[in-house]
């Protein structure tokens, strides 16, 4: 940084020299006034003139000298229009790359530091990636986190960044689910990811809850957020990591399940035959899909003869004009 003009006073003037100079508007918004043990320093605007500012501190009396100095910088206070859209985990936030379309990223770091003065990272989501649907990050301030905590209605789950799917905007979805579950059903959640739905429906419902997902970051967590949310849990839950086709395999589970969450909503179409086996006669569906048109979906699932479909809702924005339903089905 070049150095800055400034007024050099003795500390029992400085408070008097600041005064006067600001209101003559001669002191430099962009820098801070700052001191040493004898002297106190002050910014002066690059038009002020010499021998005006000079009559004036004469006229008070003040003793003073003009010197360059190095003064720190004023943090730039921004104004937006509007606070991006982010998700707060634990000490952690995730913001969406697009919100980068309204704002830079300097105003974005400085209004999410703002607003969370306690954060200790801040990660740019691209693109959900695999067949985990793992979400890509980037590190855009602070330092590396790896794992967080995170609460939903009181229970609490762990989170390994960038290695399991997770959303926090599905809390609502995980509860809604639960309640509409019932004591004594057994339940198949296909997709499980760190056990959302499970861990909601067995707190709330004497009811065994299967929590399936091949991940084996994503199992990890179901196991330890079963942990986390022991004291609080009515129902019993199993853990699974198998690939969801396999289960058309295991002949001991086909006609066991009451109600079947597949919340996999870019494939979750392409799993019918698994759905078929698992739930008994009377089973409930809630089948997750990601759409412009759900009268698409709907035409789809109409040709689904062994199935009715008894409604459908939206349940989260998934792009511009895309979004993600839920369909709720019963097996004939």
């Amino acid at each position: 940084m070049s150095p800055i003009i400034c007024v050099k006073v003795e500390k029992r003037s400085g408070e008097t020299a600041i005064r006067i100079l600001k209101n003559h508007n001669m002191i430099n918004p962009e820098y801070r006034v700052y001191s040493d043990k004898e002297y106190v320093y002050i910014p002066i605007n690059e038009k002020t003139n010499k021998e005006e500012l000079k009559s004036i501190l004469d006229k008070h009396k003040i003793n003073f000298q003009i010197v360059l100095c190095n003064p720190p910088e004023k943090e730039k206070r921004i104004q937006l229009k509007h606070v991006p859209s982010y998700d707060l985990l634990g000490d952690t936030i995730i913001v969406r790359k697009n919100v980068l379309e309204n704002i830079s990223l300097y105003e974005l770091i400085y209004t999410l530091r703002k607003l969370n003065p306690r954060i200790k990272a801040i990660y740019m989501k691209h693109e959900t990636i695999d067949s985990y649907r793992l979400p890509k990050l980037e590190l855009v301030w602070g330092e590396p986190v790896e794992e967080v905590i995170v609460k939903e209605y009181g229970l609490r789950f762990k989170i390994l960044l960038g290695k399991v799917y997770y959303n926090k905007r599905l809390s609502e979805e995980h509860r809604r689910i639960a309640y509409l579950c019932k004591d004594g059903e057994v339940v198949m959640d296909l997709f499980s990811g760190i056990g959302g739905f499970a861990i909601h429906i067995a707190s709330l419902r004497k009811s065994i809850v299967f929590a399936n997902d091949l991940n084996p970051y994503a199992y990890q967590c179901i196991l330890d957020n079963i942990s986390l949310n022991k004291k609080f849990l009515k129902g019993i839950i199993i853990p699974m990591k198998i690939n969801a086709l396999f289960f058309t395999e295991l002949k001991p589970l086909h006609g066991l399940f009451d109600r079947l969450i597949a919340n996999l909503p870019h494939s979750s179409l392409e799993f019918k035959r698994v759905y078929d086996v698992l739930l008994k006669n009377k089973g409930i569906l809630h089948l997750y899909v990601v759409s412009k048109n759900p009268d698409e979906v709907v035409r789809i699932l109409r040709k689904w003869d062994n199935y009715v479909l008894m409604g459908y809702r939206r349940v989260l924005d998934y792009a511009p004009y895309t979004f993600i339903y839920r369909f709720d089905l019963l097996k004939k």
